[in-house]
């Protein structure tokens, strides 16, 4: 690495914010009193959804780990916490929404009543 890698610093409170967004998203349209359930824009979003647990999250998560592998000694812990905080953080996002991550090490369907609260998930983007 040349320069600094600040896309670590700034992307990854916008990540979480956008991803929290898709989620209470997915979760109003899919609501039968409020959404519609059956629509195609239901569809579309769990599609995707299912699409970045299962394979987008995974595969960006390897990267980071081989870029934090690879990353000369100056910029090495910076790439490790990266890929630690991702490895931790949208695994919780997601699961506080009932969404399981494949890839996410010791990833398990979450516990009922342990869902992240706002505020908690709050302190996780503002933990950067």
């Amino acid at each position: 690495m040349k320069s600094k890698p600040t896309m670590i610093y700034y992307n990854k409170g916008d990540l979480i914010s956008a991803l929290n967004a898709l989620f209470k998203m997915d979760m109003v349209i899919n609501d039968k009193e409020i959404g519609e359930p059956n629509s195609a824009l239901a569809k579309e979003m769990t599609n995707y959804i299912s699409e970045l647990s299962t394979k987008e999250y995974p595969a960006k998560l390897a990267e980071l780990k081989d870029i934090a592998d690879n990353a000369s000694d100056e910029y090495s812990a910076v790439y490790e916490k990266a890929y630690n905080d991702m490895k931790a953080l949208l695994p919780a996002l997601m699961s506080s929404y009932g969404y399981q991550v494949a890839g996410a090490p010791g990833n398990s369907a979450p516990a009922p009543n342990q869902n992240l609260t706002p505020e908690q998930i709050q302190q996780l983007i503002n933990q950067q």
